[in-house]
């Protein structure tokens, strides 16, 4: 069975610490967002093969950054960045996100490649360098809305997209299983917000 880390949405609950919100009630979708996906992973992480699960862990050097959750199995690690975007079509095509035919430039940020490569380093240097997977990116719903945005046609830069509700129903074909090895689980915890 894994253990789970750190409070899912944890630096989200007050607008003024996130930055990038536009309001409160913005962080406070995104913070909500994040807990529907933590109910998924934690529901993963307590089966006898469970990984471990860490919520809201700070990228180091990335300027006040976090990566929503980290799931650490036996052999791999997969970074997960939950997005409450409003229901719609999201696609990519020529390199440019758009939601229906608008741009959609919050789709093409580089957050997860750019924390990927400062974690990377930062287990390297502690002698706790496991193999990452491609990271994900998961839509839930914002609010009021029943269900996730559309990510079929989505081609996030280095990263996948799936639906929460993809997410909940097939875990096994993305999550990772088995224990964290104690010096990765215990690099990842330092991190942990």
């Amino acid at each position: 069975m894994g253990s789970v880390y750190g409070t899912a949405g944890g630096s989200l609950e007050q607008a003024s610490t996130a930055s990038w919100a536009a309001n409160e009630r913005v962080a406070q979708i995104g913070a909500a967002g994040e807990r529907s996906l933590a109910r998924v992973l934690e529901a993963w992480a307590v089966r006898p093969d469970g990984p471990d699960v860490f919520h809201d862990v700070t990228v180091p050097n990335g300027h006040g950054a976090n990566i929503d959750h980290v799931v650490v199995g036996s052999s791999e690690v997969l970074l997960i960045d939950a997005k409450a975007w409003r229901p719609a079509f999201y696609w990519t095509y020529g390199g440019v996100t758009r939601r229906g035919f608008e741009a959609f430039p919050f789709g093409d940020k580089r957050t997860l490649p750019n924390a990927l490569a400062a974690l990377t380093t930062f287990l390297e240097r502690r002698g706790a360098l496991m193999p990452f997977t491609v990271p994900l990116i998961v839509t839930v719903p914002a609010n009021t809305h029943p269900k996730s945005a559309q990510v079929f046609a989505y081609r996030p830069i280095d990263a996948r997209a799936r639906t929460l509700e993809s997410l909940a129903r097939f875990p096994q074909l993305v999550l990772p299983n088995g224990q964290a090895p104690h010096p990765t689980a215990a690099a990842f915890a330092a991190l942990t917000r």
